[in-house]
Formats: C-alpha cells, sequence, structure tokens
C-alpha cells in the first residue's frame, strides 16, 4: 500500500470510485468527500475550501483514513475531521491557492481565504 503513488506524489493519486459526500458536514468546510485509491484501494477523505469570487483560492486537504474508520457512518463534525488529519499516517494539501503543487500536510485542515 505504502508504494503506491498516492502515498508518494499525492498530485497523481488513481482516483478510482468516489464514495460520496461526508455526511452532516460542519459549515467550517465547504465541501467533503471521500474518495478510494483505484490502485491500492485505501480510502481519503478530502476537504475542499473556496472562496469563488478570489481566483486562486482553491485549497483541498486529503487525509489517509484508519482501516478502522468506518466511512458510511461517518460524520463530518468539525472534531471529528480534525481527529482524522490528527490521528492520519499521512495527508496532503493542494489546489490553485499553492500554484497547484501538492504537499504533506500535518495537522487539521484550514480555511486560508
Amino acid at each position: 500500500m505504502k508504494n503506491c503513488s498516492c502515498f508518494k506524489k499525492h498530485d497523481d493519486i488513481p482516483i478510482g470510485e468516489g464514495l460520496g459526500d461526508v455526511e452532516s458536514l460542519d459549515s467550517t468546510f465547504d465541501e467533503a468527500w471521500f474518495i478510494c485509491c483505484k490502485s491500492c484501494k485505501s480510502i481519503w477523505l478530502r476537504i475542499l475550501y473556496e472562496a469563488t469570487h478570489y481566483s486562486k483560492s482553491n485549497h483541498w486537504y486529503d487525509a489517509l483514513l484508519s482501516p478502522e474508520t468506518n466511512h458510511k457512518d461517518f460524520l463530518g463534525t468539525k472534531e471529528n475531521i480534525e481527529m482524522i488529519f490528527l490521528n492520519s499516517e499521512i495527508s496532503f494539501c493542494g489546489g490553485s491557492f499553492f500554484d497547484g503543487k501538492v504537499k504533506v500536510h500535518y495537522g487539521p485542515p484550514k480555511r486560508l481565504v
């Protein structure tokens, strides 16, 4: 699993199926959903922020879900999302705010614009 590109060059993650939106999403976040890597089947939580009236405002965060986390029953409270990111083995951030670059991220996701 750790040899997969989703753990290394995350901007090339081979996204397979979307696993659905996060239920009961806290208004702190613009959008959130689960994605599954087509190659290794790892499940990631993606958080998206975007201020549509600002160019280059799009920024996202992905955190690897632990095998114990049931994404189907996950509720998107601020606390639950922060715990996923704090306990994730690895997480990334990217988007136009970061000039299209992807980098390793530590800690909870944050609105930057």
